[in-house]
């Protein structure tokens, strides 16, 4: 039992006043003459024992009543809090992809909603209702029931645990607060054993579950099979269950139809491929029918012509560079050490410093710059190379140093799949080619370098080193003269062809809705310029980084549509782009909320219903004075009654 005045039953000290009267007060028999006894004959005789019971029966009954109504004046009640207790129901409704499942009453967020106001729970002033990256708005129970109806789905994979955080940070979540999660579940979504069985708050748990556990989508795209007039268009289609039946699929060039065909599906995977031309730009998006999630339909990937590659080097001019880069991709040009125009090395993608002796202190620092800048660089050092030379290049990028030449003769036998350059170069791994040799070679000394192609003894041959926004590739050996005969094997071209291919950034068909996603474009705008993206329904300024020759842009939670959008400068669109949701929430696998109640503080609701009701139970006050009063007035009646009629 709780009180909302506690401080008025300092008055129960009161009753103190009659127990003194009582004891101090004491009654003494009087002797009164008669003159005839026989006039006691009809009194009933009471005796002194009678008498003292008496009185303590009235003192009791005079004190209860007394304190009945002291307490009824300080209100008591019972209730799941104390009075001065402000308690708050934070609900998280999950609004992620996933929660557009059917339900049997439409779409499993609707329901939800829906539920929340036929009760009317919106006016309670002691809930606030979240959803993912969002609180609602409560000036008003009007201005809530519009924000609810007009909630709309998260298009961006959701953390928990970073939601649970926010909604503490907002002072909505201390431990006398309660915290009610609606949501499917969904396995990849949250850790929530750990998390949810270290919370000190009240936690009720409210599942959603889709009438239809089936789910076909479109999981991802790449390209393969390059040619000069064609390339092939791969879509890798899932199912959630087994099924025998051909999954439909079908390729738009914009709003036309490109082609179609049919994916049979051997372990609940298949691949849809399409064959697009490379001499024209494309405007794709791959869609298959189901009846389930919807989001997860389409597909939109974007192919442009690839932009010709400015590349330069400096230094001997040799004729293997030549027939590497001698193509309509790319505009080579060779440049001796004392004709270097370094104004024009800012129009570059890639350079080339070929078996230079010495650098001079400018082009150390233009070469610092152009890396720094995120250009790319390829560093063939000369047979006589200066050592602090080149060291001094090194170091200005934080590199390391370059040891000392060393004259054994290794054979170069390690090659890194794994690396970039590699990128679908091989079908497999190949051990069995004759392997290229060198006879001297310097070695580098680089901190954070990755080795692209070894020696035998594990010792690099190439390697790559990112310095900020570029890259610096370095060969241990001069590859003209005798010191080495890499260039008559078969792997330079791949090698040397995808570093140039690679410094003007790698053409991504699609990108993915995601708060880490970044987009490099390959331009360079004024301090007082921006880029914007834009669609026929949006437009807005992304967070950019800008260097010499680039600008990355950083979606953060801006996108919330799939599809395609523009890269706008000033009035001119420099480049199209696909945006995609993530696919994880495509995988209808849940978590057995049952099993998450291990912590005391945590239970589990089926309903809205159910779920209102004991929240509003928590809330409900059993005023109590009412009692008080009846029971002050029943010992008054008691204390009448022993007056009258109580005789011993």
């Amino acid at each position: 039992m709780q009180f909302k005045y506690p401080e008025l039953l300092y008055a129960l000290f009161v009753l103190i006043i009659p127990i003194l009267v009582h004891l101090f007060q004491l009654q003494r028999y009087t002797k009164v003459p008669f003159t005839n006894v026989q006039l006691l004959k009809n009194i009933e005789r009471e005796t002194r024992k009678s008498a003292r019971l008496k009185k303590w029966l009235v003192l009791v009954t005079r004190m209860l009543a007394l304190a009945c109504i002291i307490i009824a004046f300080a209100q008591p009640f019972t209730s799941e809090y104390t009075a001065n207790e402000e308690i708050q129901t934070s609900i998280y409704i999950d609004n992620s992809l996933s929660m557009k499942a059917k339900g049997s009453n439409g779409e499993l967020l609707r329901e939800q909603i829906n539920a929340f106001i036929e009760n009317g729970t919106y006016e309670n002033d002691n809930i606030s209702f979240h959803a993912n990256f969002y609180s609602f708005n409560q000036n008003s129970p009007a201005q809530l029931k519009e924000s609810l109806i007009s909630l709309g789905y998260q298009s961006y994979p959701v953390n928990f645990e970073n939601e649970l955080l926010r909604i503490q940070t907002q002072g909505n979540l201390h431990p006398k607060s309660r915290l009610v999660i609606i949501s499917d579940f969904q396995a990849y979504q949250y850790a929530f054993s750990e998390l949810l069985n270290s919370l000190e708050n009240e936690t009720l748990l409210m599942k959603t579950t889709p009438v239809r556990s089936n789910n076909i989508s479109i999981d991802s795209v790449y390209t393969s099979d390059y040619s000069a007039t064609n390339i092939t268009i791969n879509a890798i289609i899932e199912s959630q269950t087994p099924t025998s039946e051909a999954i439909s699929v079908t390729l738009y060039n914009g709003p036309a139809i490109y082609g179609k065909t049919s994916v049979e599906l051997q372990n609940n995977t298949g691949i849809a491929s399409f064959s697009i031309p490379t001499n024209q730009t494309f405007m794709g998006k791959l869609s298959v029918e189901d009846n389930s999630l919807a989001f997860d339909n389409d597909f939109y990937f974007t192919y442009t012509i690839p932009k010709t590659i400015e590349i330069l080097n400096i230094g001997k001019n040799p004729d293997y560079l030549r027939k590497i880069f001698d193509q309509a991709s790319f505009n080579f040009q060779t440049s001796s050490l004392n004709q270097v125009n370094y104004g024009e090395l800012n129009d570059k993608q890639f350079i080339v410093l070929n078996e230079i002796e010495e650098f001079s202190n400018a082009l150390v620092s233009q070469i610092r710059d152009f890396v720094v800048d995120g250009g790319h660089v390829l560093v063939i050092p000369a047979v006589n190379a200066d050592r602090n030379s080149y060291n001094q290049l090194f170091e200005t990028m934080g590199m390391g140093s370059m040891l000392p030449k060393e004259t054994s003769t290794l054979k170069i036998t390690d090659i890194n799949f794994e690396h970039p350059i590699f990128n679908k170069v091989f079908d497999r791994n190949v051990d069995n080619f004759q392997y290229p040799t060198s006879n001297a070679h310097f070695v580098p000394s680089f901190g954070a370098s990755t080795p692209i192609l070894s020696f035998q003894n594990r010792a690099s041959f190439i390697n790559a080193t990112s310095v900020e926004s570029g890259q610096v590739y370095f060969v241990s050996s001069p590859l003209t003269g005798s010191d080495s005969n890499f260039t008559n094997s078969p792997l330079i071209v791949p090698v040397f062809y995808n570093m140039a291919t690679q410094s003007h950034g790698i053409q991504e068909i699609q990108y993915k809705i995601a708060t880490g996603t970044t987009i490099d474009v390959n331009t360079s705008i004024r301090q007082d310029e921006v880029l914007s993206l834009q669609n026929e329904n949006l437009s807005f300024i992304p967070v950019q980084k800008i260097s010499k020759n680039k600008v990355t842009l950083a979606l953060n939670d801006q996108v919330q549509k799939s599809g395609f959008y523009n890269v706008i400068k000033g009035d001119a669109s420099l480049k199209q782009i696909a945006l995609n949701y993530s696919r994880k929430e495509s995988k209808l696998d849940y978590v057995a909320v049952e099993n998450l109640s291990i912590n005391q503080n945590i239970s589990i609701t089926n309903s809205i219903e159910n779920l209102l009701a004991k929240i509003d139970a928590s809330y409900e006050i059993n005023w109590l004075f009412k009692w008080f009063l009846a029971f002050s007035v029943l010992f008054l009646f008691f204390e009448m009654l022993i007056l009258k009629y109580f005789k011993l």
